[in-house]
This record gives C-alpha cells, sequence and structure tokens, in this order.
C-alpha cells in the first residue's frame, strides 16, 4: 500500500499549489476523519472493506506534511466512520477540533449491521 503514499503526497501537493495555499493550512489541532461510504444493503454489507492501519498511515502522513502542522495527538485526532450512502467510496475530511464536535453531533454515523 506504499504506492498511496507517493499518489496522495504528488496530488496533494498539485492542488496547493494550483489554489495557492500555505503550508501548513490549518495551524490549530485538527481531526482527521476517514468516511467509509457502503451503498446500504445486506448485499453490500458482508463486503465491508476491513482497512488496515498502513493504509491511514500513509495518507496521514501526506496530509500532515502538507496540510497539519504535525501529527502527534497534540497536532490531530483521528477517526474511521462507516456511513451508509448510496455507493461506495471512502471521504477524507479534514476539520478544526472547534468544528468537529458539530460534525459529529450533524452526520448520521450509524451502520447497521444486523
Amino acid at each position: 500500500v506504499y504506492y498511496i503514499h507517493g499518489l496522495v503526497d504528488k496530488a496533494l501537493v498539485r492542488f496547493m499549489l494550483e489554489n495557492n495555499l500555505p503550508r501548513p493550512y490549518y495551524t490549530e489541532r485538527s481531526a482527521v476523519v476517514f468516511l467509509h461510504h457502503y451503498a446500504a444493503g445486506k448485499a453490500n454489507q458482508r463486503h465491508l472493506r476491513d482497512y488496515d492501519n498502513v493504509e491511514h498511515r500513509c495518507i496521514t502522513n501526506v496530509l500532515a506534511a502538507h496540510m497539519l502542522w504535525g501529527d502527534s495527538p497534540k497536532c490531530m485526532v483521528s477517526l474511521d466512520v462507516l456511513a451508509p450512502g448510496k455507493t461506495n467510496f471512502t471521504e477524507v475530511r479534514i476539520l478544526p477540533i472547534s468544528a468537529f464536535r458539530d460534525f459529529v453531533m450533524s452526520e448520521n454515523l450509524t451502520f447497521n449491521l444486523a
């Protein structure tokens, strides 16, 4: 999975240059949220991907290097969420801690596997 690091790094650097974003973009403690969207339905539930920490670490390292001021617990927290949806994909959101509580409370974060 280490190829993920190189691909995400190149894409993020290009995005930041094209949009003239400062480094780091987030200068306060932030939350990195991995939202794993899955099409609702019993047929899809048995195919839920068990994401490995090394995949997340590749993404988090790139984000920490370019968007955050570090990856220690003083700089960021990380959360994985399964969320029902219409299609299958993973979304990564970065939120300042000040907005994180509102985000969690506003989302329907339940996914019933029964």
